[in-house]
């Protein structure tokens, strides 16, 4: 990998590959997973060679082990396993057909039962700061709660079929013009996303943010621990079987022979978004088939651009639990009442910048124990 040449941005010397399955990637394993770490080696390399502070950071992290590391085997094989639909593109030399990057793109998917998108969470460190782009006041991960999804999180999991995630990416030089062609073709009129989300790596947080990507927090959680009888095998079969779905109403067939874009197109929502809803209840439906009459359909629910009720607000310097009910017409007491997990909370204490207060309480939070989401992990990583 070290002979492989820098791709550069118009990637002159170097073809584009797109592979038509699954097995192409996965006979490419190997040469994934030495191109990362060729990456991780030559970004080092490039600090030393700038001297100063730069270089002793680079050395310092290189000799503590706490610096940028490259994509490991098991996450690279993970993905390329499990990953549905697995789309992308090999960068690779003219002469050679050496690889000089890659790319993947997928539909977004969570194995939890309770999750949402949500940046103001207490739970979430967005990290934010000047020149970071941080979905601050909560509106990107809003819209993101809007997005449709249905799948079961202790099998194949709940897929969001309308959010794209950039599963993988390496380049050793080409980066940018990878990525962009992925996000043109997320753009395309008959692709189906809407978003496009994806998990960055600390070194690669500015690099993502000049591409324009925003950082948003997510929370997941698990039913709080209680003093009860464990649930008997059938309960327990019954909930392995429960399926998770983003808001819906129940259609049901008044006529013979209507077909699903008849129903689409009387309720005005997305054919695509239709059939996803329903593949799992109808395994040979397709856009013209004719449905007995009483037939049932789930029907996406249409959810207005509206904020949702705002649960929590965070503080500026020196802002009091008094100041912040006055701006949302609260009483200042619940306020006082609804944050007793902060230290010397009162009606006139001095928070500070940054600190997250609960605005009301919302019924999705009760028996449940919140923590950040964290999409892609194994046993011996460090979480920051």
């Amino acid at each position: 990998m070290s002979q492989v040449p820098h791709g550069g941005r118009v990637l002159e010397g170097s073809v584009l590959v797109r592979p038509s399955c699954r097995e192409e990637w996965i006979q490419s394993m190997g040469e994934l997973v030495l191109l990362c770490n060729e990456a991780v080696a030559r970004a080092k390399r490039r600090e030393i060679q700038k001297g100063g502070a730069a270089a002793k950071k680079a050395k310092r992290c290189e000799a503590d082990g706490s610096g940028g590391k490259p994509l490991s085997l098991e996450y690279i094989a993970d993905r390329l396993d499990v990953d549905s639909p697995l789309n992308g593109y090999m960068l690779r030399t003219n002469e050679g057909n050496l690889l000089q990057g890659f790319v993947t793109t997928t539909n977004f998917t969570t194995w939890q039962r309770h999750f949402r998108w949500d940046s103001n969470h207490p739970e979430v460190s967005l990290e934010g700061g000047v020149g970071h782009a941080v979905d601050d006041d909560g509106s990107l991960s809003a819209e993101l709660n809007q997005c449709l999804f249905d799948g079961n999180p202790d099998s194949e999991g709940v897929v969001w079929p309308n959010i794209a995630e950039v599963s993988l990416l390496g380049a050793l030089g080409g980066g940018k013009p990878l990525l962009q062609l992925a996000i043109e073709e997320m753009e395309k009129h008959s692709s189906p996303y809407t978003h496009a989300v994806l998990q960055a790596t600390h070194n690669s947080i500015a690099f993502y943010e000049r591409m324009g990507f925003v950082r948003v927090g997510a929370v997941c959680a698990a039913p709080a621990e209680q003093d009860e009888m464990p649930a008997s095998p059938s309960q327990q079969t019954q909930d392995r079987q429960q399926w998770i779905t983003s808001p819906f109403e129940w259609y049901t067939t008044k006529k013979p022979n209507e077909t699903p874009r008849d129903v689409a197109k009387q309720f005005g929502v997305s054919f695509a978004d239709l059939m996803f809803l329903n593949k799992k209840m109808y395994e040979a439906l397709v856009g013209s088939s004719k449905l007995k009459t009483g037939t049932q359909l789930q029907v996406p629910k249409q959810v207005g651009l509206e904020p949702q009720r705002k649960l929590w607000h965070v503080a500026s310097n020196n802002q009091t639990p008094r100041e912040i009910a006055a701006v949302y017409h609260l009483e200042v007491r619940d306020v006082v009442s609804m944050n007793k997990h902060l230290k010397g909370i009162s009606a006139n204490a001095k928070l500070l910048k940054g600190t997250r207060v609960r605005l009301a309480i919302d019924e999705a939070d009760l028996g449940l124990e919140w923590k950040e989401f964290a999409h892609w992990t194994f046993p011996d990583d460090v979480q920051e």
